[in-house]
């Protein structure tokens, strides 16, 4: 099997690819393929760094050519108990660093708020004393 593009164009970083990659993979071991390939095009060049994060969490051997704007991906099925094994946690790894960095996000917003809440009461203590003042001399 050959993999010619993946168009995402506006659908980056939502995972469609990496469900489509994956059931290419099954597809391809269930037919018997003995491997897929591809070409990373310099005319990719501008999402080079994605692409190659893409394929290597996928399991592919990539080959950058020398100008390092292009290449080669390949993977090999001969193995496809491994493959299969990988493929099933994978979404897993993926859904655990997605849950943890939404938690990282709600704590740092916990703690800005609570910081928000301290210097709100805060301001409320010395508000009172600033009206004991006023009212005493006004």
């Amino acid at each position: 099997m050959h993999i010619h593009e993946i168009p995402c164009t506006g659908n980056e970083n939502k995972g469609y690819g990496s469900v489509a990659i994956r059931a290419l993979i099954i597809h391809c071991i269930n037919k018997g393929y003995l491997g897929i390939t591809g070409w990373l095009s310099p005319r990719d060049s501008g999402h080079i760094c994605r692409l190659l994060a893409f394929y290597k969490k996928n399991g592919f051997d990539i080959k950058m050519n020398s100008a390092r704007n292009g290449g080669k991906v390949q993977l090999d099925l001969t193995n496809p108990n491994k493959l299969l094994k990988n493929l099933t946690t994978i979404p897993f790894q993926e859904r655990i660093s997605l849950l943890e960095n939404q938690l990282k996000m709600q704590q740092q917003k916990e703690k800005e708020l609570q910081e928000k809440i301290a210097s709100l009461e805060h301001d409320i203590a010395n508000e009172s004393k600033v009206l004991k003042f006023l009212k005493k001399y006004i």
